[in-house]
Order: C-alpha cells, then structure tokens, then sequence
C-alpha cells in the first residue's frame, strides 16, 4: 500500500514541467520565512488597531444615543403633557348632544393654540389629535382629524391592542393621505378618560422631522461604509442609514452591549446596540467587519507585494536558466500536440547537435513522411470518387439516354417537328455540361443549368407535370461544386417522390443561403416523401452495393466531403405525404477554389 502511495506521488511529481519544479522549489524556501513574520506582525498590528477603532465606534455610537434619547423624551413628555392635560380630556369627554357648534369652536381654537405653542421645530414638528368623526373640528385636517382616517393604519391597530404604550411610528406606517415630500417620525399614544382608565378617548400623535434624525445618524458613523439606524421590535429600520430590514439572526447575535462580531447576509460586521427607554426602538450602529481590516489589510498588502517582486526576482534568474533547456522541450511538445489535432507544421531547424537537436530532427522528417503519405491517401481517394463518379455516369446517361431519344422516336411518328428541336437542343445542353470538357468540378450555375436541362426533358416525357423553382443568389452561383450533384437529387424527388402522388404532378425547388462559416443549398420537393428508414437505406444500402439511387446520393456526400472537408455534409429531411427537403451544406474556408 505504501509502495503503491509513493508511486502515485513520484507520478505526480514526474507530471510537473521542470520550470514549475524550479519555481516551486524556491518559493518553498522564501515563502515560508516571510509568511511567518508577516503574520507575526499582522497580529501585533491588528490588536492595536481594532482597539482604537473599538474605542472611536463606541464613543460616537454613546454620544449620538444620548443626544436621541434626550430628544425622544422631550418629545415623549410632551405627548404625554397632552394625553393627561385637563383641557384635553374635559373637551374630549363632553356630550355631543349637549355640545354646539359654537362652543366647538371655541374648543379647537384653544387646542389648535396649544398645539401651535409646542412645536419648536426641532423636537416637535406638529402636534396631531384624532377625534370622533360627529365633532365639528374633526375636519381641521392641521392639528384635528377624525378617526376614520386613521382606522386602516398600522400604528392605529397597534394602539388598539396596546393603549397603555407610547408607541414609535416609522413613515411607512402612516396613511397615504398623510405622507408628504418631507419625511417624519412619529410618536403615538392614546388618550384615556380620567373617569374611566379602560376607555379610550382620543389618540395623540407628535410629529418629528426625520431627516434631522437622519443627518445626526449619520454623524455617528465610525468608518465611511458603516450604517447606523433605528429599527423598531420587528427589525424594520425607522431613520438612518440603513436599507430594507435586519436579518433575524443577525438582529438576535447583536443584542448585547458593546461590539459584537456577527454575519449579515453572509459578511461579517460588528454590531452595537441600545434600546431607547419606554420605546420600541433600538438604535444599531454596523460595521463591516473589512472595515476594521483595512489598515491591516493595507500593510499586509504592502508585505505581499515586497514579497512577491523578491520572489520574482529570484524566479526570474531561474527562468533564464533553465529556459534554454526547457523552451525547446516544451516547442518540441507544442507541435507534437498540434500533429495530434491534424496540423502537420515542422519545426525550425536546430543547430544543436545535442540530444534535443536530434529529436528536432526526426520529427521534421516524421512530419513530411506524414504528408507525403496523406498527400498520396487524398489522391488515391480522389481517384476512386472520380472513377465512382464515372461508375454513376456510366449507369444514368444510358438508361437516360434511351428514354430520351425513345421519346424523340415517337415524336417523329408524331410529326412534332419544334418538339423534337426543342428535346434535341436540351439534351444536347444536358450532355455538353455532363461532359464539361473532362472537369469534374464546376459552378453552382452550371449545375442549376443542368438541372433546368434534365427538367425539361422530363417535362417532355411526362407532359410537363413536373414545376422547377429557383432561388439562388447571385453570391453562390459562381462557388464551385462537384459536378452531377443536383441531377441525382432532383431524379430522385421525380421518380421516387412527385410521379409516386396521385395527380403524379409536383415542384421541386432549388434555394441557397450563406449562414455564418457556411454555404447550404437546399432541393425540396412536394412528392410522397419518405420514411427515416428510407432515408437510412439511402446510405446504408450503397456501402453493400445498393441501388444507383443511393449509390449516387452517397456518392455525392463524398464528393462534396473531398472538396469542402468532412464538415460538409448531405442532410435529408422528410415528411411521409408532405415532401422532402435534401440540404447541401458546404463550409466555407475548406478548399472552396475551382479544381480541374
């Protein structure tokens, strides 16, 4: 078993190039010296620093919650001077029945002056009583509103579960109807009935301007990206900072006093917490955790970067050394890689005559052998596609010929004079570019000119049943292909796909695009179509000597592979009663020049 770990190990270590060992070796050697100071001293600093940040965070979170509280208990003495005021009460108390208007009047006029005389601007922004609907001042809508616009407010359920509270209202708890450009923050509470502790008879809400609180919080922060807010008891921030809500757990870790380390949506931050007395909002100070690093984090820095530019030095010198080694091992490999993915390039030749020099050497002459040997594999290939070719022909221009001349015969005993002119001059065409001077390939115009030709005569014998389309631009026509590529098709979707319908009538189409790195000319037809087995017998069947159809059809497909590369292909798409489309894909870039 330990024998077989060290072999795993050797191999490993045998995998590593010998650059990297160099490298690695040394690293190994300086790194570790210099780690262990630098932690050494990072911990030294890091104790300092977070000491002094500790002590800077806790005195302005202390002043700031001192000078809040302060402000929120003027604020809350004077909700309650006006919750247990007699004028107050006694106007809330009083009997509708007995109650005129004009001693209503009298009434508002001296709360709305009570009111007026407390705000101040800074604690108190207005003072808002909330009424029965039947009074008359309950459309003052400045300092008197009727209950009925505050039933559907959250701070308004609040109080009814809870009359005994003062109760903090964020902005996002008031009515829409009460919400302006300027933000507040509210403190609530009920008024009672002197007479009665249990029955509520009006509620009190003071008014504060938020972005006041807002500015002093912000104030308060230690470092540029803490946060300091209020949050009420479900963790929803009131003023400050903050966004959104506190996570629960995070809002649990920090309740305790002083700074406490806790994580925030996955970031550790230090926390700081004070609850305000008879309220429920806590005031919360968080600092990122990174914060604190910084400075540390900015000497660490400045220990790696010393570090590195020393050990790049060093690696350097090593580099160079061993570069002259290593470079032509690792060019020798580069190519050797390249030969695995079918490039055959040589190297340059090395002067050395050592060891490596040598190996130079014999791959240059593997490679040529390589080509000369594929060179000869092409040409054999080419050879044999050319002869099948020739095979094909030899198997179509008679059995085509006979038709046709068949048919001029009975249109002789017909009298049909521009008949036989007309099938004479298109099989004459139709042969010319058969024969094409002896090329085996031609253009994409000269093959829709064949076909046009092969149509026609079949039109002749058939009584022109057969409608043939074309749309091909103008860029594909003079891309070269090999020759009788389309013939074979357009045969087979008239013989096999529209003569096989019931009205035996049908058009096949010639289209052509270019798509990206691609040039694709499509033969669709309108016949019978077929099945994929039908399809598969197509190829299938030619490699054991199939018919002349799928003889012809694989014939093309490795012809067209000869000439555009093995990306190239012949795809069949049919539907039984619907047609079938023949794709002819040719990529671009592959050896698409005209060839003899």
């Amino acid at each position: 078993m330990n024998t077989e770990a060290k072999k795993r190990k050797k191999d490993v270590f045998n995998r590593v190039p010998l650059k990297k060992k160099l490298v690695l070796a040394y690293l190994l050697l300086t790194m570790i010296p210099i780690l262990v100071i630098g932690i050494f001293v990072m911990q030294i600093f890091s104790r300092s620093l977070k000491e002094k940040l500790s002590y800077s965070a806790e005195q302005g979170f202390s002043q700031t919650y001192d000078f809040l509280a302060y402000r929120f208990s003027k604020t809350s003495d004077t909700l309650n001077q006006f919750a247990n005021s007699d004028m107050i009460q006694r106007i809330l108390l009083k009997d509708l029945n007995d109650y005129g208007i004009v001693e209503q009047m009298s009434d508002m006029l001296d709360m709305r002056k009570a009111f007026e005389d407390a705000r101040n601007g800074e604690d108190v922004d207005r003072v808002r009583i909330y009424v029965r609907d039947e009074l008359m001042y309950s459309i003052d809508q400045i300092h008197l509103f009727g209950l009925n616009s505050i039933e559907s407010t959250v701070w308004y359920r609040y109080l009814q579960e809870d009359t005994d509270q003062i109760l903090g209202c964020p902005y996002s708890w008031l009515a829409e109807h009460e919400k302006t450009e300027k933000e507040i923050l509210s403190l609530a509470r009920t008024v009672k009935s002197p007479n009665d502790y249990r029955k509520v008879i009006g509620y009190l809400r003071v008014d504060m301007d938020k972005g006041q609180i807002d500015e002093i919080l912000n104030k308060a922060n230690a470092a540029k990206d803490a946060e300091t807010y209020i949050c009420n008891g479900n963790g929803e921030i009131v003023a400050g900072t903050g966004k959104g809500k506190i996570p629960k757990e995070a809002w649990e870790t920090a309740r305790t006093a002083g700074f406490q380390k806790a994580y925030m949506e996955g970031n550790a931050v230090l926390y700081r917490t004070q609850d305000f007395e008879n309220l429920d909002w806590t005031m919360m100070t968080v600092i990122p955790y990174s914060s604190f690093m910084r400075e540390i984090t900015a000497l660490k820095n400045r220990f790696l970067v010393c570090m590195i530019l020393f050990s790049a030095l060093v690696s350097v010198c090593i580099y160079l050394i061993g570069k002259s080694i290593t470079d032509r091992v690792g060019l020798l490999a580069e190519h050797m890689k390249r030969v695995q993915s079918g490039e055959l390039t040589g190297l340059e030749p090395d002067e050395s005559t050592d060891e490596i020099g040598v190996l130079y050497d014999n791959f240059n002459y593997m490679i040529e052998e390589t080509k000369a040997l594929l060179e000869e594999k092409y040409r054999l290939g080419k050879e044999v596609k050319n002869a099948e070719l020739k095979a094909l022909q030899s198997q179509i221009n008679p059995h085509f010929l006979y038709n046709t001349l068949d048919m001029i015969k009975w249109m002789c005993y017909a009298g049909r004079t521009a008949d036989i002119e007309r099938a004479v001059a298109s099989m004459a065409k139709f042969y010319k570019i058969t024969l094409s001077r002896g090329r085996n390939i031609v253009t994409v115009r000269d093959e829709l000119e064949h076909s046009r030709e092969y149509v026609n005569i079949q039109n002749m014998r058939f009584g022109d049943r057969i409608t043939l389309k074309v749309a091909v631009p103008e860029e594909l026509m003079d891309v070269p292909i090999p020759k009788i590529t389309l013939q074979p098709l357009i045969e087979n979707a008239i013989l096999h796909g529209i003569l096989e319908t019931e009205d035996e009538t049908g058009t096949v189409t010639i289209s052509g695009a270019v798509e990206k790195d691609s040039m694709i000319i499509t033969v669709t037809d309108d016949g019978v179509g077929m099945e994929e087995d039908q399809i598969s017998r197509l190829f299938s069947a030619s490699e054991a000597g199939g018919s002349g159809s799928s003889y012809g059809i694989r014939n093309i497909r490795q012809r067209i592979r000869l000439l555009y590369g093995s990306d190239s292909d012949l795809l069949f798409t049919s539907r039984p009663g619907e047609g079938t489309e023949v794709k002819i894909l040719l990529k671009q870039g592959k050896n698409n020049t005209m060839q003899p």
